[in-house]
């Protein structure tokens, strides 16, 4: 894992494409808060998809989203995070600005044949060290606990 500098809480741009270039094809994925909910920072995301894009188009990003992914829902905020659209994937932890419960994480992708990638076979995701869970459990949707997330995201749209 690398880490790439930030200017005023956003990655800095320029050195993000000098650590590409320097790791070329072993980099597999770039991922970027797209808010960050210690400073209300929002990411520049299309600039940084164009300079990932840009080195190598195979490169996966990814969006954590988790706390900015309500901005969408808003008119003033929206176009903070419409960039999202153009992201692998993202994240979205509802609990964190819709008072939703807590397991209710999602992940979205942008082509839907790159979830068989997540399948997992052991029923105890918890324990599966292959697992997203050990801070916010990525254990999926029970029977009808999607049907709340989507009711709200109904109701602000």
């Amino acid at each position: 894992m690398v880490y790439c500098k930030t200017k005023q809480y956003r990655l800095d741009q320029v050195e993000l494409k000098r650590l590409l270039h320097f790791y070329g094809e072993s980099v597999l994925f770039v991922g970027v808060y797209a808010c960050d909910s210690m400073t209300s920072t929002c990411e520049d995301l299309e600039g940084v998809y164009h300079v990932v894009k840009e080195v190598e188009n195979d490169i996966w990003l990814h969006a954590d989203a988790c706390h900015g992914f309500a901005l969408s829902f808003s008119d003033a905020y929206r176009s903070k995070v419409t960039y999202l659209r153009h992201y692998d994937s993202c994240t979205m932890d509802p609990h964190k600005v819709m008072w939703l419960p807590y397991t209710l994480s999602v992940v979205l992708m942008k082509n839907v044949d790159d979830f068989g990638t997540l399948s997992r076979t052991n029923a105890l995701i918890m324990d599966d060290p292959l697992s997203f869970g050990k801070t916010t459990p990525f254990i999926g949707s029970k029977p009808y606990d999607s049907l709340k997330l989507w009711m709200v995201m109904k109701t602000l749209v």
